[in-house]
């Protein structure tokens, strides 16, 4: 039986000042814009997806105009548009390759902080393992030494993306503000917000028999509601395996939806 209780990591002072600033730290890439060559990259599929939209955009401007011979004449929401659809793939590439942007910043020496080398080192290493997925964060090296003290990056990594995937609450937006904000927001925004207006409650336990087996933690997500949607099964699997506990629907063929219980 599943007893509520509390657990311990023991981490001696340089792992835990590592961790305690990790978490400080690790969304400062959010601040950063995208590079140009970035956002002129022709060979990604969202830059690909821009111009396309773009494209159709200054079409529907041309077959308005009078004289289609002359340079389309964009109306007020045909600019708009375009500028609404440049900024929501501006932050699209800013949330998604954030932790990797925190890890350069950070071992470049910016922002100017009271850090050494190998500090920077180790802090941009956990702060970057909190986007990636379970196999990467597998190859992180199991422990460092500095001086005398051991430095277990790994586990610090993985403690950071707990604390970051536990960071849930529908305290923290109102619901009122997204509806305000929703059309200008990225489909990554919306379901980063509406999965913490989702959750009442988030709890942990764990179950031990005896000292010598494995510590089972168990995190519970008490939800008002269950966002449900269609994921690609290739993804899924690529990022929790055997795992996942799926419930296939017939009308789908290449997609499955993944259900749940409140």
């Amino acid at each position: 039986m599943l007893e509520k209780t509390s657990f311990s990591i023991y981490l001696n002072s340089k792992e835990a000042f590592r961790l305690f600033s990790a978490c400080y730290l690790h969304d400062i890439g959010m601040l950063t814009s995208p590079k140009r060559r970035r956002l002129h990259d022709q060979n990604k599929d969202d830059i690909k997806h821009l111009q396309e939209t773009v494209s159709g955009i200054l079409e529907v401007a041309a077959s308005n105009s009078s004289d289609t011979g002359l340079i389309p004449q964009l109306a007020l929401n045909h600019i708009y548009d375009i500028h609404s659809s440049v900024e929501r793939l501006r932050e699209e590439i800013v949330r998604t390759e954030h932790p990797f942007v925190s890890e350069k910043e950070l071992v470049s020496d910016y922002p100017k902080l009271p850090l050494s080398v190998a500090e920077r080192r180790d802090i941009g290493v956990i702060s970057s393992a909190h986007g990636k997925l379970k196999q990467e964060v597998a190859e992180i090296p199991e422990e460092l030494h500095d001086g005398v003290h051991p430095i277990n990056l790994r586990l610090l990594s993985l403690l950071l993306r707990i604390a970051d995937l536990s960071d849930v609450s529908k305290d923290r937006v109102r619901q009122e503000v997204l509806e305000r904000h929703y059309d200008n927001m990225s489909k990554y925004s919306i379901f980063h917000w509406v999965k913490h207006l989702s959750v009442d409650d988030f709890t942990i336990e764990r179950q031990k028999t005896d000292m010598s087996s494995r510590t089972v933690v168990t995190m519970y997500i008490e939800h008002n509601y269950l966002p449900v949607g269609n994921l690609p099964k290739d993804i899924l699997h690529h990022r929790c395996g055997n795992n996942c506990k799926l419930k296939y629907k017939e009308k789908y063929v290449t997609k499955f939806m993944l259900d749940g219980k409140k």
